[in-house]
């Protein structure tokens, strides 16, 4: 008698990770012409200069021509890349940073990979910067511990309630974030080199190429 198993038909088996196999499989010409190196390996040695002594390279994944399967590749990856990071702790920081648009959507989940980067990654040399239209959707331990911001224009009550319940100093500009007029006006706040938010506006890329012509 056959168990789930033994006919590869369970989460997590053979078959599904055959079928992710062949999702991924074109992926290693595109990052490793000519090597049949496994790839997720090959993306980690380049981020971490693991054969350039510690000398990293820039990796840039296309993940939205993924589809369905980006979810899955970049926690495999990220979990790959963080094991390693704590594998270096005491020799040498693994020294690269993590991007996150929509951050909502990677760190609500408390058990995963993206809200344990946030929490422990400065530790072993791993720095986030993410971006959210909803403070009040990011965990507190998480935005409490965010030491640079930049605030743009919000629209809800929580999500200024929250910032100021993360962040003291922004209670001083509570009412521009719900009510600033001025298209680009930004908030700045870095701690603990900067202890009071300071207001900037943000100039278009055309304005600033134009001058830098000039």
């Amino acid at each position: 008698m056959e168990n789930n198993s033994q006919r590869g038909d369970n989460k997590g088996g053979a078959r599904e990770l055959y079928s992710r196999a062949k999702v991924f499989s074109f992926l290693r010409a595109f990052h490793a012409p000519g090597k049949e190196a496994n790839f997720l390996e090959t993306i980690k040695e380049d981020l971490l200069g693991e054969k350039t002594e510690g000398e990293g390279k820039v990796v840039i994944l296309d993940l939205p021509s993924l589809g369905e399967a980006a979810d899955f590749f970049t926690l495999r990856l990220m979990d790959l890349l963080f094991d390693r990071a704590v594998e270096l702790y005491g020799k040498r920081q693994a020294n690269f940073l993590v991007v996150l648009e929509e951050a909502h959507n990677f760190l609500e989940d408390k058990a995963g990979i993206f809200y344990r980067v946030a929490k422990e990654g400065r530790k072993y040399g791993i720095g986030m910067l993410y971006s959210t239209q909803s403070p009040a959707s990011i965990p507190m331990e998480i935005l409490s511990q965010t030491e640079n911001f930049l605030v743009k224009h919000l629209s809800s009550e929580e999500d200024v309630k929250v910032l100021k319940r993360a962040k003291a100093p922004f209670a001083f500009v509570a009412d521009f974030l719900l009510s600033e007029p001025i298209i680009g006006y930004s908030y700045v706040y870095f701690e603990p080199y900067q202890p009071f938010v300071v207001p900037l506006r943000v100039k278009l890329l055309e304005h600033v190429l134009k001058s830098l012509d000039s």
